[in-house]
């Protein structure tokens, strides 16, 4: 009898403690947070990822201070780089600011962070530049004339210096040159009576000099996913800060569009240059390259399936 009840404690005892095990699990299962599932995928435009040493220094420095994986994905094209950004999987992407307006309209993205450049600016503007001792001495006298710009996709190459001739009534026929050092040297070879360009881009060119100065936009966003989880989200802000202030972050953000910081923001932060956009004449697709046909693939209803 005595030899019964020990086996069916032992049982109870052997039982118990599976149950805590298999408890223990589950709770730790679930204080498992979706920061630490998976790698954390961040889109980069062409033209933050060029400097690919770059990239892959950012890339281990944001990995050791998330304490996750970080991948770094850049895109070869601007619009390779927008489907990037939308994809499934992408938690977060820094594009240039068309591309941010662009994926935001179509897939309600969300800015959560700005990037600062030349020691803390939030913003930046463009010049018009001419020849110094040239007839074209004011944005009115390219009336009828023409400027040079960097491409269709450029802010200060493109969309600040067109609104700014679009408001003072100024008429001028637009030559695209595909970058901002050939639309200077348009100017310089007098096939240009000016050229749309950043500012202080004609610097160190003496027979060039800044006739007008357009108005400021705002830098770029950091943007997530809508749908990207709490956890995420401050993972990725706090991880970019941690790693703004590192040497070997510094270096590598420097190298990275001149980045030197990030502050918080919102979509509303970028409202002016929307409506920047709109108040050009022209559309958010128009401003990315094949912006129409992403546009058109996403307007597309999806194919019936058997």
């Amino acid at each position: 009898m005595a030899a019964a009840v020990r086996r069916i404690l032992d049982r109870r005892a052997l039982l118990t403690g599976a149950l805590a095990v298999s408890g223990q699990a589950a709770l730790g299962c679930k204080r498992r947070t979706p920061a630490d599932a998976q790698p954390f995928v961040l889109v980069l435009s062409p033209g933050h990822g060029k400097n690919a040493e770059a990239v892959r220094n950012l890339q281990a420095e944001l990995t050791r201070r998330a304490g996750i994986s970080f991948e770094l994905r850049t895109g070869a094209t601007g619009d390779e780089a927008v489907r990037m950004a939308t994809a499934a999987g992408t938690d977060a992407a820094l594009l240039t600011i068309f591309e941010y307006l662009f994926a935001r309209q179509l897939w309600k993205v969300e800015a959560v962070l700005r990037i600062l450049r030349n020691g803390g600016k939030r913003s930046y503007h463009g010049e018009v530049v001419a020849l110094r001792d040239g007839a074209t001495k004011s944005v009115s006298d390219l009336n009828g004339q023409s400027i040079a710009y960097a491409d269709r996709y450029s802010t200060t190459g493109f969309l600040l210096a067109a609104k700014l001739l679009k408001d003072q009534g100024v008429d001028a026929k637009p030559m695209f040159t595909g970058s901002h050092e050939a639309a200077l040297a348009a100017v310089q070879q007098g096939k240009a009576a000016a050229a749309a360009t950043f500012a202080g881009a004609a610097a160190g060119i003496p027979e060039l000099h800044a006739i007008a100065k357009t108005n400021s936009v705002s830098n770029e966003p950091v943007f997530v996913r809508a749908d990207l989880e709490p956890a995420r989200r401050a993972l990725l802000t706090r991880t970019l800060a941690a790693t703004a202030a590192s040497d070997v972050g510094k270096r590598a953000l420097a190298e990275i569009a001149g980045i030197d910081g990030f502050e918080a923001a919102t979509d509303q932060d970028y409202t002016q240059a929307f409506d920047l956009v709109t108040q050009a004449g022209h559309a958010v697709q128009e401003l990315v390259p094949r912006g129409w046909v992403l546009a058109n693939e996403k307007a597309r209803p999806p194919e019936l399936t058997p």
